[in-house]
């Protein structure tokens, strides 16, 4: 019986000096090193306002487009066949600054809104076979000089997307 508990003893004292032995051998990070907390690997690119956890971007992708697919579960929020108009605008992104954003990049482009819930809605119905019907709804106001510039990035988006475009006049729809 000793000599078991002695054994034990032993084995577990070994497997503690490998611990140590490992963890000497693995070299130490600065504290400060700045790399996503979720993978430990890239360097941290924005802090999220929801949890102030620090990631980089391929991180910050996939949280972002995994909370929306569990809330697109958790909430039923669509049937298989269902077809679903997303309201594009094409409205202006815009170029923000290092500063503004706690970027690494010294600015980049954010997208307007609607173009990223296609890219993210037409991306997720594809992973999760949702079987969507989507398509992208635009309203042209019938203003020359207002929506040009918005109606061409649509048209556009329809291309980059794969999802078809309905563009609704104004005018036929009020008169």
């Amino acid at each position: 019986m000793e000599s078991q508990d002695s054994a034990v003893k032993t084995s577990e004292q070994q497997s503690k000096a490998s611990a140590a032995e490992a963890e000497a051998a693995t070299p130490m990070k600065p504290k400060n090193s700045h790399l996503c907390c979720l993978c430990n690997q890239r360097r941290a690119a924005l802090k999220r306002p929801k949890t102030l956890q620090q990631i980089c971007t391929d991180c910050f992708y996939d949280v972002f487009e995994d909370g929306i697919h569990r809330v697109i579960v958790n909430n039923q929020l669509f049937k298989p066949g269902e077809r679903i108009a997303i309201g594009a605008s094409g409205g202006k992104g815009e170029v923000k600054n290092k500063s503004s954003l706690s970027l690494s990049h010294n600015s980049v482009f954010v997208p307007a809104d609607s173009t990223v819930l296609a890219y993210v809605l037409s991306e997720l119905d594809k992973w999760h076979n949702y079987g969507l019907d989507l398509f992208l709804l635009s309203v042209d106001e019938g203003i020359t000089g207002y929506r040009d510039d918005s109606l061409e990035t649509v048209k556009r988006n329809e291309l980059l997307y794969g999802v078809p475009l309905k563009i609704v006049s104004y005018k036929d729809l009020y008169g």
